[in-house]
């Protein structure tokens, strides 16, 4: 959440999100995200603005299986949260969307939508992607 992450320094990014809560309540973070994901679902994986976005975090996840892939999500949101205390917010917005469309997949029992997504996001990593589909229960 970013009320977590933001510093209470009196710097204008802080008061900003300090407003935004006020205003909107303090699930507003979530909200977004949601809409985000539901826009980028909308979008379909072939749009170049998603490939563009997910790309790097897909190729990671080629050959797991959705459960690992939400295990190794859930770390790198850990990860990504220490370093944006430290400053760096760099990719935690990307991290969080990932994460949540991947237990999302879960919840709804859509692992072959996970293997079919990382197909097409990883061109270059086809075998790997079908194999892991042939493993999957």
């Amino acid at each position: 959440m970013l009320q977590v992450i933001s510093r209470n320094d009196g710097s204008a990014l802080s008061l900003t999100l300090a407003q935004i809560t006020r205003e909107f309540g303090p699930g507003w973070d979530a909200r977004e995200r949601k809409a985000r994901v539901r826009h980028v679902l909308a979008a379909g994986v072939e749009h170049p603005l998603v490939q563009a976005r997910f790309r790097a975090r897909a190729e990671m996840l080629v050959g797991s299986d959705l459960g690992y892939a939400c295990r190794i999500a859930d770390q790198w949101l850990a990860d990504a949260k220490v370093r944006a205390a430290r400053g760096s917010r760099l990719g935690l917005v990307i991290i969080a969307e990932v994460r949540l469309m991947l237990r999302w997949a879960r919840r709804h029992r859509r692992e072959h939508d996970f293997f079919w997504a990382i197909e097409k996001l990883t061109p270059g990593w086809p075998d790997e992607a079908a194999f892991a589909r042939e493993l999957a229960p």
